[in-house]
């Protein structure tokens, strides 16, 4: 139920960006440092995956998630909750992420289906720390973006990529 993933997510911390974007069939939202953090430095045995999987139905609904959509009273979720969908969603510091033999398809996003990194970073934040990804042999088909990117969205601070 959407209702205990966002009661779940507001007990983590993470770096980077604190909004929640939702709607993505998969999302990170990675430590900035600390043994819980995505490596610094490439290791085959060490990098983070996505491999293999086929991801559909990330969802870009077209109005924030903490809204109800009949009234448009607030639903009690948090107030910084915006659905902008995907496929695969990396928010900040997803170093050496390897995204890798999926099929994307017939998915939706307000910023690309494989987004890395954010375009609204908030004032004082000017790098999303998503460097050294790695994206490859993946079939991405029939996806959609509605702002910057509609594929792939490859945001401030993915650098060597």
């Amino acid at each position: 139920m959407a209702v205990d993933w966002y009661n779940s997510i507001l007990t983590k911390t993470w770096g980077g960006n604190q909004t929640i974007f939702d709607g993505a069939v998969i999302s990170i939202f990675a430590p900035s440092s600390g043994t819980n953090a995505f490596p610094t430095t490439y290791s085959v045995n060490t990098a983070p995956s996505i491999d293999g999987f086929d991801l559909r139905g990330g969802d870009q609904q077209g109005f924030p998630g903490n809204l109800n959509r009949i009234a448009g009273a607030p639903t009690g979720l948090p107030a910084n909750l915006i659905t902008q969908g995907g496929a695969i969603y990396a928010n900040g510091y997803a170093r050496n992420l390897q995204i890798t033999n999926n099929v994307v398809q017939n998915n939706g996003g307000a910023y690309g289906t494989i987004r890395i990194g954010t375009p609204d970073l908030p004032v004082g934040l000017t790098d999303n720390q998503n460097d050294d990804v790695k994206i490859l042999n993946n079939r991405v088909i029939a996806n959609g973006g509605t702002n910057l990117a509609g594929g792939m969205g490859l945001f401030n601070g993915a650098n060597n990529l």
